[in-house]
């Protein structure tokens, strides 16, 4: 049995970086099936810098990706994921509110 047969009546093709895929991709596209329960979605894995170019050469409907594309493409920030520093135990890691930059400091120093 077809997608269509399935029930589906439309199909998006959905270019992802790796690193959304692990992380951001699995809650959007829940929520996306939620908003259009009758699309299918094929996802294809791409690099953030090919999304862009793989969009414009319609050779994916859309794409969810951490860089912006060079080409003339509607772009909008969708989610925002945190980053976080890991390190050894003595280091201590204090957010400084100047221009939005983080200062690590190693409390050994």
């Amino acid at each position: 049995m077809n997608a269509f047969q399935a029930g589906y009546s439309q199909k998006v093709s959905l270019g992802v970086a790796p690193q959304i895929a692990n992380s951001t991709h699995p809650l959007i596209i829940q929520r996306f099936k939620q908003l259009q329960p009758d699309v299918i979605t094929q996802i294809e894995i791409l690099p953030s810098n090919e999304i862009g170019e793989a969009v414009f050469r319609q050779q994916i409907d859309i794409g969810l990706s951490k860089v912006p594309s060079p080409r003339e493409l509607l772009t909008t920030v969708i989610a925002n994921e945190p980053v976080m520093i890991v390190g050894p135990q003595p280091f201590i890691a204090e957010e400084v509110e100047k221009g939005g930059t983080v200062c690590a400091n190693s409390s050994n120093r």
